[in-house]
């Protein structure tokens, strides 16, 4: 096996990308990042995506598996938050950036970071071998941020004696379809309070004169693309936030994954005054990005979660993921789950610190989501 990083993916061609069910995942959808513009040194992010490659008899060595991931500048668009670990660091006259970030970039839902089939021995030798390579390149650390969990590799990393990475929980709220026919059927699994609060939100957004529209990307025209750039990029210039995605990302996402994702329009007096931006796959819908020119009640949570609902059920997906952080979901039919990341530290000293706050870390964790168990909104079973 040999281990070489990619500073473009434009070096690895698509048809050699392993295969894999989850669009946030796929070689379209990384690319795009890169070739709009958001992905750059100049933006903090070079690109550095870790590839293993299998020594073959022909000129060309074959991919075997691959890690997207970036050498950061700052903590950014990744939504597990380590400013604490960066001002720890500085305390003690380190830098702590640069750092090796593998995640899907201003994306916190879960998908595949090591993307391929390998042994568990060959997964722990390439990662070793990244250790060092992090080390030698003067990079504070490595972070595999939300990951799928749909291998037990990096788990069994961290429980390895004196492991070098360590295991960090969070929590997400997730939607899960049991199956429902109708929005209507799922809000009578819920408790009466719950279900009442939810139609009076309804109403109310209705009241005003709302109405909403979907669009999948195959079908939006370069105006909505532009449109729903103003709405995203005027709504964190609004909370002095930085909208990180431009709009050739946007404009690209109908040719990148024209199948997988979904628009939603919100419109006041024939006008749109509100947007959010889905991503799908066979089993999944992921809520991401969205935006408004003016405040309206109820119309962030109808926009952003229950039209996403409406959506899971009529498509008949599994899981809807909104997105990071928000106890208010709990009380419209999302619940807790764990998340996991993955980090290696290069200092031995800061890493002993950092993982042992984070042990203390994780214990509050499973205490709140035990929590958030016992104030779900749904009726016991």
């Amino acid at each position: 096996m040999i281990f070489i990083p990619q500073t473009d993916i434009s070096n690895i061609s698509p048809e050699d990308w392993p295969e894999t069910s989850n669009p946030l995942a796929s070689y379209e959808f990384l690319q795009l990042f890169e070739t709009s513009g958001v992905i750059a040194p100049d933006n903090g992010w070079q690109a550095l995506h870790l590839c293993l490659y299998e020594e073959t008899d022909t000129d060309k060595d074959k991919l075997k598996a691959v890690i997207p991931s970036y050498v950061k500048s700052h903590s950014y668009g990744e939504y597990v938050f380590d400013w604490a670990w960066a001002d720890f660091y500085h305390r003690r006259g380190l830098d702590y950036y640069p750092k090796l970030l593998s995640a899907t970039p201003v994306t916190p839902c879960l998908a595949p970071k090591v993307i391929g089939s390998l042994s568990f021995e060959e997964q722990q030798s390439w990662f070793e071998t990244i250790f060092d390579w992090s080390e030698q390149n003067q990079l504070s650390g490595w972070h595999i941020n939300f990951d799928d969990q749909t291998s037990d590799t990096l788990k069994q990393l961290t429980l390895a004696k004196e492991a070098a990475l360590f295991e960090r929980a969070d929590i997400q709220f997730h939607w899960h379809n049991q199956d429902f026919q109708d929005f209507a059927e799922f809000l009578t699994s819920l408790k009466p309070k719950k279900r009442k609060n939810i139609r009076q939100e309804r109403a109310k957004v209705l009241e005003a004169g709302w109405s909403f529209e979907r669009v999948k990307a195959q079908d939006v025209t370069k105006e909505q693309w532009q449109l729903f750039y103003q709405l995203y990029s005027h709504t964190f210039a609004k909370k002095s936030g930085w909208a990180q995605l431009n709009q050739e990302f946007f404009l690209g996402l109908s040719k990148a994954l024209p199948e997988n994702c979904l628009l939603l329009f919100a419109r006041k007096s024939n006008e749109v005054k509100a947007g959010a931006l889905f991503f799908y796959s066979d089993t999944h819908l992921y809520g991401r990005y969205w935006g408004a020119f003016e405040d309206s009640p109820g119309l962030h949570f109808e926009t952003c979660y229950y039209q996403g609902i409406e959506f899971a059920i009529e498509n008949k997906l599994k899981v809807f993921e909104p997105g990071a952080q928000g106890e208010h979901k709990l009380a419209r039919g999302f619940e807790p789950i764990i998340t996991k990341s993955y980090h290696y530290i290069s200092d031995q000293e800061s890493r002993g610190a950092i993982k042992r706050s984070v042990i203390s870390e994780n214990q509050h964790t499973l205490q709140r989501k035990q929590y958030y168990i016992q104030h779900s909104a749904y009726k016991a079973s």
